[in-house]
């Protein structure tokens, strides 16, 4: 046991250490003063039967800077920055942007802010992430914070999300990453029959949209939104 926590250590330092040797995906941060809003000209792609928000940002490109999703109609609209210069209103559309002057949506509750991102990373890469503004993914401490969390989760409205919980360091103790200290939410706030560690390789905590954002474990190597916390 000591030698397997001793490599999980080593592999969060090699993979977390600050490094720019390969190139971030693009990040969308929501821009509400365009919702209901979107592009009259300029638009690249447009693209009907998208169920979520994630769904949208994911068929973008790294070029394209601009999502419009409208969760009425179930209409994904992928544009580039020029397409800001002529805005028409129409109705259920929200703006995703990596070009907005505030290039992160904190969230503040209680003494931390938190930050909804939307586009999809590992577990270890969205940690990573996290660290390169001063924060972490997020961690749960009391079921005033769940709520709160789950109302972000809510928003970003993916299957799953990452937080900063794991069970990589002792199967089925769950720790907090920056703190190891464990969780300790109870039952209630766990998805049914969770965790399970399903073929032996769910060792990452997660909120899962079908059990309306309880805990649920998963394989660290899933890509997922996340929600990263910083204390203020």
């Amino acid at each position: 046991m000591k030698f397997r926590c001793l490599c999980i250590f080593i592999i969060l330092f090699l993979f977390l250490g600050v490094s720019n040797s390969f190139k971030q995906f693009s990040l969308f941060s929501r821009v509400p003063e365009n919702d209901n809003k979107r592009p009259a000209v300029t638009v690249s792609d447009e693209i009907d039967g998208i169920q979520s928000l994630s769904s949208c940002i994911s068929y973008g490109k790294l070029d394209y800077t601009e999502i419009f999703f409208n969760k009425l109609t179930n209409k994904c609209v992928i544009s580039k920055s020029e397409g800001l210069s002529q805005m028409i209103v129409s109705s259920g559309y929200i703006h995703m942007s990596t070009t907005a002057e505030s290039s992160t949506d904190w969230r503040m509750h209680g003494k931390s802010q938190y930050w909804p991102v939307y586009s999809g990373k590992t577990w270890i890469n969205a940690q990573k992430e996290c660290l390169k503004y001063g924060s972490k993914l997020t961690e749960i401490e009391t079921v005033e914070e769940y709520d709160f969390v789950k109302s972000i989760a809510e928003e970003i409205d993916a299957a799953n999300i990452h937080i900063g919980g794991t069970d990589a360091f002792e199967e089925g103790n769950m720790v907090w990453w920056s703190s190891l200290l464990s969780e300790n939410l109870g039952p209630g706030l766990w998805t049914r029959n969770q965790p399970d560690n399903y073929d032996n390789n769910e060792h990452c905590l997660n909120l899962q949209r079908t059990s309306d954002y309880k805990l649920n474990d998963s394989n660290c190597q899933s890509v997922f939104p996340f929600i990263c916390e910083r204390s203020v």
